[in-house]
């Protein structure tokens, strides 16, 4: 899978008390449509990555950008 700084981000963001139902939450609000604990699960595990929009919000959730997640 890609190299991804997006599981280090999810594990911060859970030091800083959010957890993954609130971030899943939180993004499924932004993008329109339901982010299973699957699909959640995939991305905290570098087995999926987000789609554009979902990347874009998790960024925006998480202090981040999709070029800081995903660097070249």
């Amino acid at each position: 899978m890609t190299d991804t700084l997006l599981p280090e981000l999810l594990a911060s963001a859970r030091k800083l008390g959010l957890t993954q139902q609130d971030i899943a939450r939180q993004v499924a609000e932004r993008v329109g449509h339901t982010v299973s604990d699957q699909l959640f699960s995939n991305w905290k595990h570098g087995k999926r990555i987000p789609d554009a929009v979902e990347a874009i919000e998790l960024g925006r959730l998480l202090g981040s950008t999709v070029e800081q997640m995903y660097p070249r």
